[in-house]
């Protein structure tokens, strides 16, 4: 089959408007999709604006009000509530919270009111790092093949994967964790720069205070790594922000692993099997264009970005196949693979070259990403008629699964009168029309 060339001549493409366009296609459904397991990072900044504190006290009394108790996405320690999560992507996202600082009486703010505004964020908050991931994607595909091919890279993995409607919806942790993934392989195809060398070990290191599975991004770094200098830049940073977070978590849990207490002790066939196959979260159900990695069997990629393609991928997968709840709770898609996606999508490099087949699975991809954004979680399949997290079984339907769902219940906009209170300051009766993340 003759090559194609993907040639894109007449637009000047920049990292910048990528960028722009990114951050508007994400907002595009006009609403967050936020979840319990994001609470604790939308609410932290505005925590730490009330009260100057790590705590949720302030909190407190309104979301055993909304949960009826005790919720699992916060902990307990020394009569103070802290998150169950990584604390350091909200963190990180400190200065976007900035002009809190500037608004006045924010402490007075009625606790729904202050929810909804910290909802809102969230969602302006993640699509701009889900926004910066794929623009240095472009940045760092550009590096390693032709500018077109770039492009088309960067748009299957900005729009084809879970960035869409995981990483660009809610503060999840995973957003973060791509986009300092992304800036560590950029770094290391510059590593004769001395800002290369240093920033790949650097973000390679914090991407584990972001995810602490992300340790295996940083060790199979490290151990690909071909120079001395490279290697010292991987260890350095990683014993620094280790020792950091691992500090964090010894305070806070009394246990170096922080909030993952929970072993790997799940049924590993079910786990790999659904990871990758199954309807409801099956990797290759809601990334279809992800197939043709096995077809390919070259790449153009350096030796260690190739190596750090193929191996993370495979150690992240073995490693979430033994979760015992490998679904990752209620969500559209194989979330929990999320961060994978950007070594993936180099690796479809080749791919390119079998144009008519990578536009049909990349529109197929698009289509269903489009689902997970526009239309998740209405029907509410997660937890009807009973909870996936009681029936796991429900993951593998055919017929009765997140994309079918939202086939059948169409786009899950909201309603023009919650804008129009949005707009005219009406902050309390359109929280009313929102309902809690669960």
């Amino acid at each position: 089959m003759p090559r194609f060339n993907w040639k894109i001549s007449s637009v000047k493409i920049s990292s910048v408007k990528i960028f722009i366009a990114a951050f508007v296609i994400f907002n595009l459904n006009l609403r967050p999709i936020p979840s319990g397991d994001t609470t604790p990072a939308a609410l932290l900044p505005f925590a730490i604006a009330l009260d100057h504190s790590l705590t949720f006290d302030h909190f407190e009394p309104y979301l055993n009000i909304q949960y009826g108790g005790p919720v699992y996405f916060f902990h307990r320690h020394n009569g103070h509530l802290y998150s169950s999560y990584p604390i350091f992507p909200a963190l990180l996202l400190l200065p976007l919270y900035a002009p809190l600082l500037l608004m006045r009486h924010l402490g007075q703010w009625p606790m729904d009111q202050l929810i909804l505004f910290a909802r809102l964020y969230e969602k302006v908050a993640a699509s701009l790092v889900a926004a910066s991931a794929v623009a240095v994607f472009f940045l760092l595909a550009r590096r390693l093949t032709t500018e077109g091919k770039a492009l088309v890279l960067t748009i299957t993995f900005g729009f084809a994967t879970e960035t869409w409607a995981i990483s660009s919806q809610a503060l999840w942790q995973h957003g973060m964790s791509q986009l300092l993934i992304v800036l560590s392989l950029y770094c290391l195809v510059r590593e004769d720069r001395p800002w290369g060398l240093h920033g790949a070990g650097l973000f390679a290191a914090l991407s584990i205070a972001m995810r602490p599975t992300n340790v295996l991004f940083l060790l199979i770094s490290a151990a690909v790594a071909r120079r001395w200098k490279l290697l010292a830049s991987y260890a350095v940073y990683g014993v620094l922000i280790g020792s950091l977070v691992a500090a964090y978590n010894f305070a806070i849990f009394q246990d170096l692993r922080g909030g993952y207490i929970q072993s790997f002790n799940g049924a590993f066939p079910d786990g790999f099997a659904g990871l990758l196959f199954s309807p409801g979260r099956g990797l290759f159900f809601y990334s279809p264009i992800l197939l043709l990695v096995f077809l390919t069997r070259s790449s153009s990629l350096p030796r260690p970005v190739w190596l750090i393609a193929v191996l993370f991928p495979i150690a992240h997968i073995l490693l979430y196949s033994k979760w015992p709840m490998w679904w990752g709770g209620h969500c559209f898609g194989p979330r929990l693979l999320t961060d994978i996606t950007p070594c993936l999508v180099l690796l479809l490099i080749p791919a390119l070259n079998l144009p008519r087949t990578f536009g049909a699975l990349l529109a197929l991809s698009m289509g269903v990403q489009f689902l997970g954004t526009f239309s998740y979680p209405k029907g509410l399949w997660d937890q009807t008629p009973v909870s996936i997290d009681a029936n796991p079984g429900r993951l593998w339907q055919l017929t009765d699964n997140p994309i079918t769902s939202a086939l059948r219940n169409g786009l899950n906009l909201p309603r023009v009168q919650i804008i129009g209170l949005l707009l005219h300051g009406e902050w309390q009766k359109a929280s009313s029309e929102l309902p809690p993340p669960r």
